[in-house]
């Protein structure tokens, strides 16, 4: 008969595992914001339902929320990537500092942070309202970034994360760039990869792909 899975066991024995591990994650930096609700009636304004809005919450998204589970396992955790000068790049600092992870490589541009807003009716979502510029990063904003990355590479790291969530941040040029940089220093690389250009992700290490 097979044994069920002693979840703390297995949490004791990746946690012991990655403690020490010093991991940057690279990618589209994100904020989920959630507004939950009940509809009481239609708006006599037109023909759309009123939400009474009864709860809210905001957590990392994107390559943000791929930080927090490494962090969550115990890793030295770093994220670098894109933000804008407003008040979801703030939600998203106290959230990174709350979680124990290093978001100096944070480029603030002039750009708005990416921010997935969701109206929740009941159960159901009724709207979703995306703060995004999803254009190719290029020139001196990606030249911060790929000089970042560098420096991370210097002080040692374990392995490089590019989450990849087609915003903008990955560009085939930058992905191609920090992976030699980190194959130079010895450095895996693991891809979480979007879209349907397969090339950008040339030479590394790892790839998860995903369903959607």
């Amino acid at each position: 008969m097979e044994q069920p899975i002693d979840k703390q066991k297995l949490y004791d024995f990746t946690a012991t595992r990655t403690a020490r591990c010093k991991i940057l994650v690279v990618g589209d930096v994100m904020l989920d914001k959630y507004y939950y609700g009940e509809v009481t009636r239609i708006s006599p304004e037109a023909p759309v339902p009123i939400t009474h809005v009864t709860g809210s919450k905001e957590t990392l998204g994107g390559a943000a929320n791929v930080a927090h589970n490494l962090a969550l396992l115990g890793c030295q955790t770093s994220i670098a990537g894109f933000v804008g000068e407003d008040y979801h790049c703030q939600s998203l600092m106290d959230k990174f500092t709350a979680r124990g992870i290093d978001y100096k490589g944070l480029i603030t541009t002039d750009r708005p942070t990416t921010t997935k807003m969701r109206i929740m009716g009941g159960h159901q979502q009724m709207l979703r309202l995306d703060f995004e510029d999803a254009h190719d990063v290029s020139g001196p904003y990606a030249d911060r970034l790929r000089n970042y990355v560098n420096q991370k590479l210097n002080e040692s790291l374990d392995c490089l994360v590019l989450s990849d969530y087609g915003k903008g941040t990955l560009t085939e040029e930058t992905s191609q760039l920090l992976i030699k940089a980190a194959h130079a220093h010895g450095v895996p690389v693991v891809i979480d990869p979007k879209g349907m250009n397969w090339t950008k992700y040339a030479h590394a290490d790892y790839i998860t792909p995903n369903l959607k």
